[in-house]
């Protein structure tokens, strides 16, 4: 673990599958293996990669603005964008899914970022619902997230992934839903940075 924590130092922190560190890992790995009478082969293949870049932001008209890091975080396979919308809540209700059921979508205002709760599918279910809706943008609050503590759910594979989705903790999340019962148009510019592609590893 230490020659690995190593690699991931000399390689900027990363050792994600694609990266000089990911390479290095292999290496070292491979060599152990091997000085312990194995016999390793490393078979090439594909797979997708993805990465946040610094610079996101999030800001809110006559509000604050946040930043990627503490305030929320992409999730694993979301698309970059640059975009101002206002939002609209999608999942909320009892007889409501988290907008894991397209019919939690019903009535969703084409052109708008969607806001939903956690709900029991994966991530990438719900993403697909809100592009198939007309949304521009997907934010899903996790209040049980804690402050500064954002996760990063994936969305599985890239493929259909066309909108930016974020993650923010509960501080950040859920105060949208108290500024659209007021009926205060909340309306968001976003600069989500993210990077994704295919690479060939092994």
């Amino acid at each position: 673990l230490e020659a690995l924590m190593e690699i991931a130092t000399d390689n900027g922190g990363l050792r994600t599958a694609g990266t000089a560190g990911y390479e290095a890992s292999v290496q070292y790995v491979a060599e152990q293996l091997r000085e312990m009478g194995y016999s390793v082969e490393t078979p090439e293949f594909e797979m997708a990669t993805y990465l946040e870049l610094p610079g996101g932001t999030v800001s809110v008209d006559g509000g604050p603005t946040f930043e990627t890091g503490d305030d929320f975080k992409a999730m694993i396979y979301s698309a970059s964008g640059d975009l101002s919308a206002a939002v609209t809540p999608v999942g909320f209700a009892d007889n409501e899914s988290g907008g894991c059921a397209a019919t939690d979508f019903n009535g969703f205002v084409e052109g708008t970022i969607a806001l939903a709760p956690p709900g029991s599918c994966f991530r990438r279910q719900v993403v697909l619902n809100a592009v198939a809706a007309g949304a521009v943008a997907l934010v899903v609050s996790y209040p049980q997230y804690a402050k500064g503590e954002p996760r990063r759910p994936t969305l599985l594979s890239p493929e259909g992934i066309a909108i930016p989705v974020l993650s923010p903790p509960a501080n950040r999340g859920t105060p949208c839903r108290p500024l659209l019962r007021t009926g205060r148009r909340y309306t968001s510019a976003w600069r989500p940075r993210s990077a994704r592609r295919w690479c060939t590893t092994r």
